[in-house]
């Protein structure tokens, strides 16, 4: 289970920064998807992956990442909207409720496909890779407390 956590965190936080984008420069779903690829090849090269382990993980990545890009454009979307909304003299708020329920749909739809492709990933690594990744996890918590 902990192992699941530790590759779940790290599918959040490459959804989140999908999500949310990047500090320098606008940011793009190929400069994204550099990011993320970089990141995973780093990650996959601290624990000495195989090819075959670092091709079924970029695929696992991969078949995730038009998702998190649409659910980032939708994103861009309802910002746009809920302004509107707000500019108005007398605000919507049962739209605004609507608008809230309708991407925390989408964003946990997102999230249970994650959570698949971290299941995936968990069953390629290998159980030593599996305890790197929950020892690195351990000590980034000692580092945050």
């Amino acid at each position: 289970m902990k192992n699941r956590n530790v590759l779940v965190a790290a599918l959040g936080a490459t959804a989140f920064v999908l999500l949310c984008g990047f500090s320098c420069g606008r940011p793009t779903p190929e400069r994204a998807k550099r990011y993320v690829d970089m990141r995973i090849d780093d990650a996959l090269e601290d624990l000495k992956a195989t090819p075959d382990q670092k091709t079924k993980i970029h695929g696992i990545v991969d078949g995730l990442f038009p998702e998190a890009v649409s659910l980032y454009q939708q994103h861009k979307t309802t910002r746009v909207e809920v302004t509107n909304i707000l500019a108005e003299d007398k605000v919507d708020a049962p739209r605004l409720h609507a608008i809230a329920d309708q991407r925390l749909e989408a964003f946990r739809g997102f999230l249970h496909k994650a959570i698949d492709g971290v299941v995936a990933a968990h069953d390629v690594l290998n159980p030593t890779q599996r305890a790197e990744l929950v020892q690195k996890a351990r000590e980034r918590q000692k580092e945050e407390e």
